[in-house]
């Protein structure tokens, strides 16, 4: 994953492209900083985490940008968001994970809707990287009704 992310900062350098090449290299340097934190190199998993962290704070600026009247602002935060987007695995579908809530709700034998903290624990972790928080509470409080 890093090798790739470095290789694409290359190919941006190369092609000056601004936008891509600023979002990497801040990728890279929040990836060795948390390196350095843990003393160890991180996991695949962990640097999606890194990167939907990324995609978050750009989601939160484009909504306070937008608000301002700053569109410059809000079309480079979604230039950076979509650049941070190609390292993301492909994310569930909605469909798809309604069938896997449903199957973490019976192998968890959970019957009601406080208990929906040990089922957004178990989806969030097991498809970590590839499911939205706000879209598996919406999926998980379905399936308790």
């Amino acid at each position: 994953m890093l090798e790739k992310i470095k290789k694409d900062m290359q190919k941006a350098l190369k092609e000056r492209d601004k936008t891509t090449l600023s979002t990497l290299r801040l990728l890279l340097a929040e990836v060795h900083n948390e390196e350095l934190r843990l003393r160890r190199e991180l996991t695949e998993e962990e640097i999606w985490t890194l990167i939907q962290r990324g995609i978050k704070r750009r989601k939160e600026s484009i909504e306070q940008f937008d608000k301002g009247g700053r569109q410059d602002l809000v079309d480079k935060e979604e230039g950076e968001a979509a650049v941070l987007k190609k390292y993301l695995p492909p994310p569930l579908s909605e469909k798809e994970l309604a069938k896997i809530v449903a199957d973490i709700i019976a192998e968890l034998e959970v019957k009601e809707k406080k208990e929906m903290g040990k089922v957004m624990r178990e989806v969030m972790e097991r498809y970590k990287g590839r499911v939205e928080g706000s879209m598996a509470q919406r999926v998980v409080l379905s399936k308790l009704k």
